[in-house]
């Protein structure tokens, strides 16, 4: 099998390699910080029937994928927020995930139902969707080099 994403990589790794949680950081997040893997690991630790899932408040950008989390039913309003591009698994569910074939729009998640999905806020991150973010990386990486 030829991996198609990130998600497809870490199925086969954990073909390889026993490992109680498995985490995905996708190629376009290079900032993530180490308190949000550990924010991730110990929600899946919480909730190992659960895909986990980073996510920030919502970026205008057209090139995030917005997600819509429904807290209390009786609640009216709701919050938009920006998948982030980290995520948790155990080995069932990249079994699960690999099992599962095709994802619709091609994002990877969708391959589980919603109630599979554990959405967890973290802190904002700066992900390359587009050459204009590669120069803020890089302005963030100097910074914090000074």
């Amino acid at each position: 099998m030829e991996a198609e994403c990130g998600t497809d990589r870490l199925v086969e790794v954990s073909q390889s390699i026993d490992a109680d949680i498995y985490v995905n950081v996708q190629g376009d997040e290079p900032l993530i910080q180490e308190s949000t893997i550990d924010k991730l690991v110990q929600a899946k630790i919480d909730n190992p029937g659960k895909v986990v899932c980073a996510m920030t408040s919502l970026d205008s950008s057209p090139d995030c994928v917005k997600v819509l989390v429904s807290g209390d039913s009786s609640t009216l309003s709701r919050k938009l927020y920006k998948q982030v591009g980290i995520y948790a698994f155990n080995k069932a569910d990249l079994q699960e995930f690999e099992r599962l074939g095709e994802g619709r729009e091609s994002i990877e998640m969708t391959k589980f139902s919603s109630n599979r999905l554990l959405f967890v806020e973290v802190d904002d991150t700066q992900a390359v969707d587009r050459l204009e973010d590669i120069e803020k990386v890089e302005r963030i990486l100097w910074q914090k080099r000074m």
